[in-house]
């Protein structure tokens, strides 16, 4: 017969190591778990990103109208008018439309707006645009008005 000090030194070594191989096995099982989770997780935070990354490119312009004059790096648009008005006015100079707009009374102005952007060049006298303002863009209170930053895009209407 063996001392049962001796049988309770293995009892208490089986007891550890059972111990051991559970904590093992919750410890696996929290992993996995954990895994699990971050597998959805992440493909939902990375599209959530996405979606908060793009541009508001698709709403309704901010500016609509018809180039009257091209520029380098801006494009001067008369705003809101219908091809026959652009016809009318055409072969205006802005400075002809300054003393309109300074000795008007009451009458309808034509309103015009300087639109900074770095392809400028690619649009022509008479295309009908639509105008994409930045976010946090303004306008000038002058005339012709101007903004303060480049347009996020400009596309001409088909």
């Amino acid at each position: 017969m063996r001392p049962l000090l001796l049988d309770r030194a293995i009892l208490l070594n089986r007891l550890e190591t059972n111990k051991s191989l559970c904590t093992s096995y919750m410890i696996n099982r929290e992993v996995e778990s954990l895994k699990r989770v971050l597998i959805f997780a992440i493909p939902l935070l990375v599209s959530l990103s996405l979606f908060g990354c793009g541009t508001d490119t698709d709403s309704k312009p901010d500016v609509e109208g018809y180039v009257l004059k091209t520029d380098e790096d801006r494009i001067l648009v008369a705003e809101d008018i219908s091809s026959e008005k652009f016809e009318e006015i055409k072969n205006k100079t802005v400075s002809e439309f300054r003393e309109q707009h300074n000795t008007s009374q009451g009458d309808k102005l034509t309103e015009l707006m300087y639109v900074d952007y770095d392809d400028a060049g690619k649009f022509e006298k008479g295309d009908e645009v639509e105008v994409w303002l930045r976010k946090n863009s303004s306008v000038s209170d002058t005339y012709p008005a101007q903004t303060d930053s480049e347009a996020e895009k400009i596309s001409v209407k088909k």
